[in-house]
Order: C-alpha cells, then structure tokens, then sequence
C-alpha cells in the first residue's frame, strides 16, 4: 500500500471516530494507533465496544470492498472470542466512496428496542447508525 492510500485512510478513520464522538454513541471512539505500530489487532477504530468497526474509504466503493470490511471485523469478533474476550460481538464496516456520504454495512438490525444479529447486511447512513445505536444504549 503506498503512502497516499495510508494517508488517506488514516484520514478517513479520524473523521469517522470524530463524527462517532460528536453523535454521542461512541463518545470514547478514536483511531487505534496500534494497527499502523505492527500490533495489529483487527481494529481501525477503538473505544466503540461492543462494535468492531472497519473504515473504508475508495475513490469508487464496491460492494466487495465493503464485504471484505466486514469479514474482517467478523474475523477479529471470532478471535476475540477464542481469546476470551466477549466484550465485541458486532461488526461494521463505515465505507465512503468519493463525492458520496459516509455509509455503514452491518450484519445487525433492530428488534423492537434490542439489537440482534442476523444473516443480512443492512446498510444505512453513519448518522442512522448513530441514532439507532444511541437509541438501544439508552433502553
């Protein structure tokens, strides 16, 4: 990867951890430093337990772009899970191409006033994120 595609990324997972702060849903959620240290641990974003959330930003976003997004979240859910660790349990992938608004795809939809897992992607805008998952943390 060259160093305008880091630049850009890295750029993209501070605007997305600023907007989640400024929403109010994930008011710890900052860029995980770790990841460009070597001590990568499948995260872009950390302080938004219990989501892992990967950041893709392209000039043109495609859906496998954006499902590979989520199969690497789900890949860091599953070893967190072997480890131990159940504090992550769903996945996202925020993804934005050029000139177009900062989408989210997840493998989780509201029930009533709870979130659940299924076995479909649903896709909706990082401000829908945001308010539904400001909405179930306050239930």
């Amino acid at each position: 990867m060259g160093k305008t595609s880091r630049t850009k990324g890295a750029q993209a997972e501070r605007e997305v951890a600023r907007i989640l702060r400024e929403s109010g849903a994930f008011p710890d959620a900052q860029r995980d430093l770790d990841q460009t240290r070597g001590h990568d641990n499948g995260r872009d974003l950390i302080g938004t337990d219990p989501w892992v959330m990967q950041v893709k930003r392209r000039a043109k976003m495609t859906r496998g772009v954006v499902l590979r997004g989520l199969a690497e979240a789900r890949s860091t859910v599953v070893a967190a899970s072997a480890a131990g660790d159940d504090s992550v349990v769903y996945t996202a992938c925020i993804h934005r191409g050029d000139c177009e608004q900062w989408m989210v795809t997840t493998a989780c939809i509201v029930i009533g006033s709870t979130l659940a897992s299924c076995g479909v992607d649903a896709t909706m805008t990082l401000d829908d994120f945001c308010n539904v998952v400001r909405s179930c943390d306050e239930l």
